[in-house]
Protein backbone atom coordinates (compact mmCIF):
# COMPACT_ATOMS: atom_id res chain seq x y z
CA UNK A 1 0.00 0.00 0.00
CA UNK A 2 1.45 3.45 -0.96
CA UNK A 3 1.20 6.16 2.04
CA UNK A 4 0.79 9.60 1.58
CA UNK A 5 3.16 10.92 4.64
CA UNK A 6 1.60 14.52 5.88
CA UNK A 7 3.98 17.22 7.73
CA UNK A 8 2.94 20.35 9.29
CA UNK A 9 5.57 22.82 10.15
CA UNK A 10 5.53 25.80 12.07
CA UNK A 11 8.06 27.39 13.28
CA UNK A 12 10.52 24.36 12.62
CA UNK A 13 13.80 25.78 11.57
CA UNK A 14 16.21 23.27 13.90
CA UNK A 15 14.27 20.36 12.71
CA UNK A 16 12.42 20.46 9.32
CA UNK A 17 15.11 19.65 6.83
CA UNK A 18 16.07 16.02 9.18
CA UNK A 19 12.18 15.15 9.02
CA UNK A 20 11.07 15.98 5.25
CA UNK A 21 14.54 13.95 4.30
CA UNK A 22 13.88 10.71 6.53
CA UNK A 23 9.95 11.15 5.45
CA UNK A 24 11.51 11.07 1.49
CA UNK A 25 13.59 9.11 1.84
CA UNK A 26 11.65 5.99 3.32
CA UNK A 27 10.45 5.01 0.12
CA UNK A 28 10.06 6.55 -3.40
CA UNK A 29 6.31 5.02 -3.83
CA UNK A 30 5.08 7.28 -1.00
CA UNK A 31 4.09 10.75 -1.26
CA UNK A 32 5.37 13.73 1.10
CA UNK A 33 3.21 16.38 1.85
CA UNK A 34 4.33 19.33 3.62
CA UNK A 35 2.33 22.15 4.90
CA UNK A 36 3.78 25.21 6.25
CA UNK A 37 1.33 26.78 8.28
CA UNK A 38 2.92 30.76 8.44
CA UNK A 39 6.60 30.07 9.86
CA UNK A 40 8.20 33.71 10.26
CA UNK A 41 11.69 32.19 10.87
CA UNK A 42 13.71 30.29 7.69
CA UNK A 43 11.41 27.39 7.39
CA UNK A 44 10.00 28.48 3.87
CA UNK A 45 13.84 28.87 2.77
CA UNK A 46 15.07 25.79 4.31
CA UNK A 47 12.07 23.92 2.42
CA UNK A 48 12.72 25.47 -0.84
CA UNK A 49 16.17 24.44 -0.82
CA UNK A 50 15.60 21.30 -0.11
CA UNK A 51 13.31 20.93 -2.90
CA UNK A 52 15.66 21.13 -5.62
CA UNK A 53 17.17 17.43 -3.99
CA UNK A 54 14.18 16.15 -2.85
CA UNK A 55 11.11 15.19 -3.66
CA UNK A 56 7.55 16.74 -1.63
CA UNK A 57 4.49 19.09 -2.63
CA UNK A 58 5.21 22.20 -0.38
CA UNK A 59 1.95 24.46 0.50
CA UNK A 60 2.75 27.53 2.40
CA UNK A 61 -0.48 29.43 4.25
CA UNK A 62 0.14 32.80 4.75
CA UNK A 63 -1.21 33.09 8.26
CA UNK A 64 -0.93 30.55 11.23
CA UNK A 65 -4.21 28.90 11.40
CA UNK A 66 -3.21 25.77 13.46
CA UNK A 67 -1.96 22.85 13.10
CA UNK A 68 -5.80 20.81 13.20
CA UNK A 69 -6.49 23.28 10.16
CA UNK A 70 -3.19 22.77 8.12
CA UNK A 71 -3.34 18.74 8.68
CA UNK A 72 -7.32 18.61 7.72
CA UNK A 73 -7.83 21.75 5.27
CA UNK A 74 -4.65 21.61 3.75
CA UNK A 75 -2.87 18.16 4.10
CA UNK A 76 -5.64 15.87 3.95
CA UNK A 77 -7.43 17.25 0.91
CA UNK A 78 -3.66 16.83 -1.03
CA UNK A 79 -3.32 13.11 -0.69
CA UNK A 80 -3.79 10.71 -3.54
CA UNK A 81 -2.44 7.53 -1.53
CA UNK A 82 -3.71 4.62 0.16
CA UNK A 83 -2.55 5.64 3.69
CA UNK A 84 -1.79 8.38 5.68
CA UNK A 85 0.81 8.84 8.12
CA UNK A 86 1.09 12.42 10.40
CA UNK A 87 4.49 13.16 11.11
CA UNK A 88 5.53 15.45 13.76
CA UNK A 89 7.88 18.27 11.90
CA UNK A 90 9.81 18.77 15.43
CA UNK A 91 11.03 15.11 15.42
CA UNK A 92 14.74 13.97 15.14
CA UNK A 93 16.43 10.50 14.54
CA UNK A 94 13.46 8.97 12.14
CA UNK A 95 14.48 5.82 11.22
CA UNK A 96 12.82 3.60 8.42
CA UNK A 97 12.40 1.22 11.88
CA UNK A 98 9.68 3.99 12.51
CA UNK A 99 7.56 3.90 9.66
CA UNK A 100 7.55 0.18 9.21
CA UNK A 101 5.98 -0.04 12.95
CA UNK A 102 3.50 2.56 12.27
CA UNK A 103 2.57 1.30 9.31
CA UNK A 104 2.68 -2.68 9.98
CA UNK A 105 -0.68 -3.36 11.39
CA UNK A 106 -2.29 -1.03 9.02
CA UNK A 107 -0.85 -3.21 6.41
CA UNK A 108 -1.50 -6.13 8.14
CA UNK A 109 -5.23 -5.61 8.83
CA UNK A 110 -4.66 -5.43 12.25
CA UNK A 111 -5.83 -2.65 13.03
CA UNK A 112 -7.87 0.58 11.35
CA UNK A 113 -5.93 3.09 13.15
CA UNK A 114 -2.58 3.66 14.77
CA UNK A 115 -1.01 6.46 17.01
CA UNK A 116 2.23 6.21 18.15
Amino acid sequence: MKTSIIICTYNEESTISSVVKSCCDYSSENEVIVVDDGSTDSTEIILSKMQKTHYFKYEKLVENKGKSYAMSHHGVEKFQNNLILFMDADLSNITKEHFGKLLSPLKNDEADMVLG
